[in-house]
């Protein structure tokens, strides 16, 4: 019932971008050139980096631009052509898809792995979604949060999470920087014992794929990303995409936000030792992938680079909200 519920209810979000990426109104990544090279429609098409290696998306895209009819646009001026509206509309499919599992993952992930109440998983759900809503347009990213959620409910399935970890690099290569930065930190903070060490090396193990793929691939663009040696110069590069209104909505708001939100965990004595899910890592997540969106220069898209930690929130804020529901129903009523 929450799965199909759910799917009634942010269907007009397909319907929407459809329109925002159709006419261009929104910035967003556009992978149709992709889907168009490999229906044979554009022959000289080079695949490019990073975008190049994230197969899962615009695999899936092309198989929908197969199956799904193209919704005409009364206002568009003819400008774009029948099969390239048909590329994006099903890339925004996708979007819309895998922003649809994200939620329902984080139900499950709460009332399923956490055991808690229906309203509460629904809550934590509806605010994780809201708080996504700023990667929706860019495609690869709600399949990026809906997958990563996924290995964090196989959290403890080694059996599972392992090879769900390896294949990520096909989907998108934050994904294994991701757990390789959070299991580092866990080392720090949680107990360590061999699950932790053997999804550390396999985080690593990722990593390492991403880049053998560059090395056999080698796709051109975006070289410096790989580049250690550039770091500082690209930093000095991103430092004035963090000034200014749009500095500070884009790309500030996210990294305040999630910081609070585990500042406020932390204050409520929340994150767990011997628990994976409620690692005081969390602390510092948002802020190191805040510095790898600075390196790589994604200009108004740092403070999205610190929003793909948002999976990582689900459980601690769900215990977050129980925490200060239970304290509101257990205060005494004065008058």
């Amino acid at each position: 019932m929450v799965f199909c519920a759910a799917f009634v209810l942010l269907l007009p979000f397909f319907f929407i971008a459809i329109r925002l990426t159709a006419f261009q109104t929104l910035p967003f990544d556009d992978y149709t050139s992709f889907i168009l090279a490999m229906d044979g429609r554009l022959p000289e098409f080079e695949f490019y980096s990073p975008q190049g290696y994230r197969w899962a998306y615009f695999s899936l895209g092309f198989v929908l631009y197969k199956i799904l009819p193209l919704l005409e646009l009364s206002k568009m001026d003819g400008a774009l052509s029948f099969e390239v509206l048909r590329a994006n509309q099903a890339l925004m499919a996708v979007s819309f898809v895998a922003l649809h599992l994200f939620f329902c993952l984080t139900y499950y992930l709460v009332k399923n792995v956490l055991g808690k109440p229906l309203l509460l998983s629904l809550t934590t759900g509806f605010i994780v979604f809201f708080l996504s809503l700023p990667m929706a347009f860019y495609g690869i990213d709600p399949l990026t949060l809906a997958f990563t959620t996924l290995l964090l409910i196989n959290l403890d399935k080694l059996m599972v999470f392992c090879p769900l970890l390896l294949l990520s690099i096909f989907v998108n290569e934050k994904i294994g920087l991701l757990f390789g930065a959070y299991f580092a930190l866990s080392i720090l903070f949680n107990k360590v014992d061999k699950a932790l060490i053997i999804k550390s090396m396999v985080s690593t193990v990722a990593v390492a794929l991403y880049f053998l793929e560059r090395a056999y691939f080698a796709f051109p663009g975006y070289e410096y990303q790989t580049d250690i040696t550039k770091f500082f110069e690209r930093i000095a590069i991103s430092l004035p995409m963090l000034v200014g209104l749009k500095g500070i909505y884009m790309n500030w708001l996210p990294l305040i936000i999630l910081t609070v939100l585990s500042l406020a965990i932390g204050r409520a004595k929340l994150f767990d030792k011997d628990n994976i899910l409620l690692s005081k890592s969390l602390i510092f997540q948002p802020s190191i992938f805040f510095i790898l969106g600075m390196f790589t220069c994604s200009d108004y898209g740092i403070g999205r680079a610190s929003l793909h930690t948002l999976p990582f929130f689900i459980a601690p804020l769900a215990l977050l909200l129980e925490h200060y529901t239970a304290n509101n129903l257990l205060k005494p009523n004065i008058a």
